[in-house]
Parts: structure tokens; C-alpha cells; sequence
């Protein structure tokens, strides 16, 4: 695996926006999944359930009640099988992923096509976008959620031995990702061992030291 850098501008801001990072309740937020190969970013979203119904309650394909089941764990008020296939297929979803996750290269943007989805509560969604020029670095914005609580973060780190931590937020939806050859940028929840603990130990005790940091681990 090639390294991964991110732009020293992103990293600085980075942390400063790092303690309120966490919106979703006693878990992980959302995250990313980035790679890099050619001409081609390849930006893979996945959230908890009740964060992925929180985009289909966003674009008014359900009611909060639905999210708000998925987090008190109601399954009798949670949506079938089959009305999360009718979500996963929904046009609304599909032009959210294309608002909301974007690539640019140099002045212009990549041109992203949304792939099919297997089922975008329980396993999210992947965006391809093609790059006119071959990527040595890019601006990748994702603002999923933002509009629906400012909280919101969708996180991802570098595996390069040194892992580094992307948070994309309403303060910073862009970063600017240097690359080497064909890479991978994966997310945080992903990694094992003492890396894993590192990260996770570290996100709480930057909450931690915000007065009524801890408030940010419950959305109500």
C-alpha cells in the first residue's frame, strides 16, 4: 500500500474541529472509504442504521419516528426488508449521494456516477468518479448530513503506519488528499490492534476536554 497524505491546511483544521466529532449515540459515526486507482476515486459511505435512515427521513422518504426506532432498537417500528429495498432504489437517495459526495480535480469536478446498491441502511453506498487526468491528488467533499444536524462528521483515516485522521465537517466538507501510485484510505473502525485503541482513545479524550463534550454523543 502506497502512503497517503493529506493536505497540512486539512490537518490543522482538522484539529481543531476534532472534539465535537461524535454524533451518533454510543457508537460509530459515519465513515468513509476511499481508493484510488488511475483515473478513478472510488468514495464508499456507510453509517449506523439510524444514520443512514436519518438521509432517507432527510430527503422525506421516512418520518423521524423510523429513525428515531432504529436508535431505541423498536424493530416493530423499523422499516421491513422490503421497504428498505424500496429505499435503497429510490431516485431520492441517488441524488443525495451525487449532492452530497463529491471529487474534484484541479478547477474542475470529476464526474460521479452512484453504483448500484445492494441496501443502503445495513451496508451504505459507493460513488465512482472519473478524473479527466490521472489522480496524484484531488479535493474530496462529502457534507452527508450536515444540513440535518451540524454534529455530523463522516470520518476517515490513512493506513500508512502513521494513520491520519480526515474529519468531514460543516466547518471543513473538504480536504485535499495527495497520493502516490494506486491507494487506499480507509476508515478508522477498520483498523486492529493498538492502532485502533490509539484512535478511538484519542477522539474521546479531545472530546473529553471540551466543557459538555460528552453532550455531542447524544443526538436528543
Amino acid at each position: 500500500m502506497r502512503v497517503v497524505t493529506l493536505a497540512s491546511a486539512a490537518v490543522a483544521a482538522l484539529l481543531l474541529v476534532a472534539a465535537p466529532a461524535v454524533a451518533h449515540p454510543f457508537g460509530p459515526p459515519p465513515r468513509a472509504t476511499i481508493t484510488v486507482e488511475g483515473h478513478d476515486v472510488h468514495v464508499a459511505w456507510q453509517a449506523a442504521d439510524d444514520d443512514a435512515a436519518a438521509v432517507a427521513a432527510e430527503v422525506g422518504l421516512l418520518p423521524d419516528e423510523a429513525v428515531d426506532a432504529y436508535i431505541d432498537g423498536d424493530i416493530a417500528d423499523v422499516p421491513t426488508p422490503e421497504e428498505q429495498q424500496a429505499l435503497t432504489d429510490a431516485p431520492e437517495i441517488v441524488d443525495y449521494l451525487a449532492e452530497h459526495v463529491r471529487v474534484a480535480q484541479g478547477p474542475g469536478e470529476c464526474d460521479g456516477t452512484v453504483e448500484p446498491m445492494a441496501d443502503f441502511i445495513d451496508e451504505g453506498a459507493e460513488v465512482t468518479f472519473r478524473c479527466p487526468r490521472p489522480v496524484d491528488s484531488f479535493d474530496l467533499t462529502i457534507t452527508m448530513l450536515h444540513g440535518r444536524n451540524e454534529a455530523y462528521r463522516t470520518f476517515a483515516f490513512t493506513e500508512d503506519g502513521e494513520p491520519e485522521l480526515a474529519a468531514f465537517s460543516v466547518e471543513t466538507p473538504t480536504h485535499t488528499i495527495a497520493v502516490d501510485g494506486d491507494v487506499e484510505l480507509r476508515t478508522g473502525w477498520v483498523l486492529e490492534g493498538p492502532a485502533l485503541w490509539v484512535a478511538v482513545v484519542g477522539l474521546l479524550a479531545a472530546v473529553a476536554a471540551v466543557p459538555g463534550g460528552f453532550l455531542w454523543w447524544r443526538r436528543r
